[in-house]
């Protein structure tokens, strides 16, 4: 139910290679851990943390909306 749709979704346990792609333009992860929201966001992508147990998704797509401008 995201919206712009991702054009790809990547998972594995080593995200900060993912961060950004190579022209430079930054990724979106979303993470429940902030440890890896840190990680990524200092290799240069955007992260939304996200806690699905605590979370509603309307997080996730704030989060989206913000880095959209809309």
């Amino acid at each position: 139910h995201l919206n712009p749709q991702p054009n790809k979704i990547i998972i594995t346990p080593q995200k900060g290679r993912y961060a950004v792609q190579p022209d430079g333009t930054p990724n979106i992860l979303v993470d429940d851990r902030n440890t890896v929201i840190t990680e990524w966001e200092q290799a240069g992508g955007i992260g939304i943390k996200y806690q699905a147990d605590e979370d509603n998704l309307t997080k996730v797509a704030k989060g989206l909306a913000h880095v959209y401008g809309y």
